[in-house]
């Protein structure tokens, strides 16, 4: 699975899917990578479900105090 933030892969052609978003919220103590690799992991998942390719366009926003991030990206399949 391609996960990016631009609006483009290299060399595809791409369908659009549909929207996915991913969230998670840390405990007290937190690691910024670890978050947003389980932020991606849960993206990924919801994407695979869908039977897309890739995701594109991702956009993480911080809630609160930061221990809680929100992702959103487009799911493509390659044609």
């Amino acid at each position: 699975m391609i996960l990016v933030n631009t609006d483009f892969v290299t060399g595809k052609n791409l369908e659009t899917i549909g929207i996915v978003n991913g969230s998670y919220l840390a405990g007290l103590r937190f690691d910024l990578d670890k978050i947003i690799g389980k932020v991606n992991t849960n993206i990924e998942e919801k994407a695979k479900e869908m039977r897309a390719d890739a995701v594109i366009n991702i956009r993480y926003s911080f809630v609160g105090d930061g221990r809680c991030i929100l992702a959103t990206g487009t799911a493509v399949r390659f044609v």
